[in-house]
């Protein structure tokens, strides 16, 4: 996590920001300590900051929602995602997740869809039309092509 700190400082004077994406890996546990608590714990929230992937959190057996609620300062981005279209597994309570995050102060949040069970355009389609009528999607942005 030294070389973490050193990297955002770096990056930081370059005007520029270091943050860590994760996956379900950051989750396993080394000597009784979870990998991912360890990076936030001794990382320096003014050099790196992260960006919850809500699906992978949830794919390594913990809540994206107790996360953001334990470490409140750390999180500026979400990447939203589900096991199909996002909305269709019923695996992730989309609600809760952006409402935790705005509370926290997210900054913003990516859409992803990580596996395709439709022609691409029609999963995209889906997930898109999911977050579009959700009430609790706040600055909501239609990218135009």
């Amino acid at each position: 996590m030294d070389y973490f700190n050193a990297v955002g400082e770096l990056t930081a004077a370059s005007g520029m920001q270091f943050g860590w994406h994760n996956h379900n890996n950051e989750f396993t546990r080394i000597e009784d300590k979870v990998i991912y608590d360890f990076m936030l714990k001794n990382t320096d929230p003014q050099k790196v900051t992260f960006e919850m992937d809500v699906y992978w959190v949830m794919k390594g057996g913990c809540s994206p929602v107790e996360y953001m609620k334990k470490y409140l300062n750390r999180f500026q981005l979400l990447h939203i995602k589900d096991e199909k279209e996002i909305g269709e597994s019923g695996l992730l309570d989309f609600k809760t997740i952006f409402e935790t995050g705005y509370s926290i102060g997210i900054k913003d949040y990516f859409v992803e869809v990580e596996r395709y069970n439709f022609e691409p355009l029609v999963s995209v389609q889906k997930s898109y039309d999911f977050l579009a009528v959700a009430a609790y999607v706040k600055q909501f942005k239609h990218l135009e092509s």
